[in-house]
């Protein structure tokens, strides 16, 4: 079963509003919401148990190695960035001092190219990185193997590991030409609509002669159950 948007999004209508929301108009290259203060995600977990950078060592290496960062940490500049004209490099909302509420996430994350999945605090996945995907923003991710398929490097995702990785990754994503993030997002979408999407899940159990065998994955534990 593939893991899903948070799902409060799909109480709301989201899956309805994807055609809509796919069409927006892109006004910045990259995106990241998160805190720069916060010490939450500063856990050693991701690295013992996935070898995955933590969501606060990300926020560290990009505000000190990508000079491109424009911090959004006001409600003032948060209303702002939805209304300028397109912006190069990493917009980044500081939800220490500004937080985009969850009903009003999805049309922002929907306005830029791509989007730097941070780690979640427990496990690589976040509810952030299929959300982007459903939108066909295309993810900047450490943990590409932990989709199945697992999503390939330069076409359905930009893939990185460690610091300098990530760097080069958002380099990478700042300076790629418009033909080619066209043409990432057409298959990040249509890797959406075929892996991702609830309704594929359930069409595909529905098809399936029983007895079906559903494996659902937890950090690093699996549970099958057979019916």
């Amino acid at each position: 079963m593939p893991f899903g948007m948070f799902p409060a999004h799909y109480h709301r209508g989201a899956p309805e509003a994807l055609g809509v929301l796919r069409e927006s108009a892109r006004v910045r290259r990259i995106f990241l919401s998160g805190s720069l203060q916060d010490d939450t995600y500063n856990s050693k977990r991701m690295e013992r148990r996935f070898n995955k950078m933590n969501r606060h060592n990300k926020m560290v290496c990009v505000q000190n190695g990508f000079g491109a960062v424009h911090v959004v940490d006001t409600v003032e500049a948060l209303r702002a960035a939805a209304e300028e004209a397109y912006r190069q490099g990493l917009t980044l909302v500081d939800t220490a001092g500004v937080r985009i509420p969850e009903k009003a996430w999805l049309p922002p994350l929907a306005q830029s190219d791509f989007f730097l999945a941070c780690v979640g605090a427990s496990m690589p996945l976040s509810h952030n990185i299929i959300e982007s995907m459903a939108l066909g923003v295309i993810p900047i991710t450490s943990y590409p193997e932990f989709f199945d398929p697992p999503l390939v490097e330069g076409e359905t995702c930009l893939a990185f590991a460690g610091c300098d990785g990530l760097l080069d990754a958002l380099t990478r994503a700042d300076a790629m030409e418009p033909h080619h993030v066209d043409a990432m997002r057409q298959r990040v979408i249509a890797y959406y609509d075929t892996h991702l999407d609830p309704r594929r899940f359930v069409e595909q159990v529905e098809r399936t002669p029983s007895p079906v065998r559903v494996g659902l994955t937890f950090c690093n534990a699996t549970l099958e159950h057979a019916g």
